[in-house]
């Protein structure tokens, strides 16, 4: 189903993706709660740097896995997939959200699903990912 959607192949490489993004969910949500709710910091300031930590933190992951392509020089891509995703989450939270007023808690989730697949869809678009065997 997931390659009739994006037109990718759903192999070991996407469990990889899932597997690295439901982490770097968990330890973000931590070190906000920390930042946030423990040190009294900023959230503006303090999710800019957990979202960076996470950032490097999902590139070395990524390349421990093996799911990018190891002949290729990849952050340079990887950077410009993440001000992409960066770019459409801001602008249809924007417009949903601010504009038509529609409940964050609706929104987001959709959202969050749609540019999680979407940036799977690039890495692979631009040769990013190993080709990885068959899983379904």
């Amino acid at each position: 189903m997931l390659k009739k959607i994006l037109g990718i192949p759903f192999n070991v490489n996407f469990w990889k993706y899932f597997g690295t993004g439901l982490v770097a969910l968990i330890l973000s949500t931590f070190l906000l709660w920390i930042f946030v709710d423990l040190l009294n910091l900023l959230a503006s300031v303090m999710s800019v740097v957990t979202s960076l930590i996470i950032f490097f933190l999902k590139f070395v992951f990524y390349n421990k896995l093996r799911m990018f392509n190891q002949k290729r020089k990849n952050f340079t891509k990887y950077i410009v997939v993440w001000v992409v995703i960066a770019a459409i989450y801001a602008g249809l939270m924007l417009i949903f959200v601010d504009t038509l007023h529609f409940w964050v808690v609706i929104v987001n989730p959709i959202v969050t699903a749609f540019v999680f697949l979407f940036r799977y869809y690039l890495y692979h678009a631009l040769g990013m990912l190993t080709p990885g065997r068959r899983f379904l």
